[in-house]
């Protein structure tokens, strides 16, 4: 399997695979579109985007009040393996420029 139908396989898989958050969730969070989403995911995702080394435990704690462990595991799995897709998808462009 070449790279690129290695990489739709995992998107596909995470963003529309069985799971127990909804696929148009998954989705958007792989998107990084948190504006779709239900509030406090929303920022979840974002954070995960941008700085997801600054989300606390407290944070988490909080959401998990509201959403179920596996819920916020497959979004945040999906919000993180969207950003690295963007962000390898990136740097292959400045690559083909050359």
């Amino acid at each position: 399997m070449d790279r690129d139908a290695a990489k739709r396989s995992l998107m596909v898989r995470v963003t529309e695979g069985a799971g127990v958050a909804a696929a148009g969730w998954r989705q958007a969070a792989w998107r990084g579109e948190g504006a779709a989403l239900p509030e406090g995911l929303g920022m979840l995702v974002e954070r995960m985007r941008t700085r997801a080394h600054d989300i606390t435990d407290d944070e988490v704690a909080a959401l998990r009040q509201t959403y179920a462990d596996d819920v916020l595991f497959e979004v945040m799995v999906a919000a993180a393996l969207g950003a690295a897709d963007e962000t390898r998808a990136a740097g292959l462009s400045v690559l083909e420029d050359d």
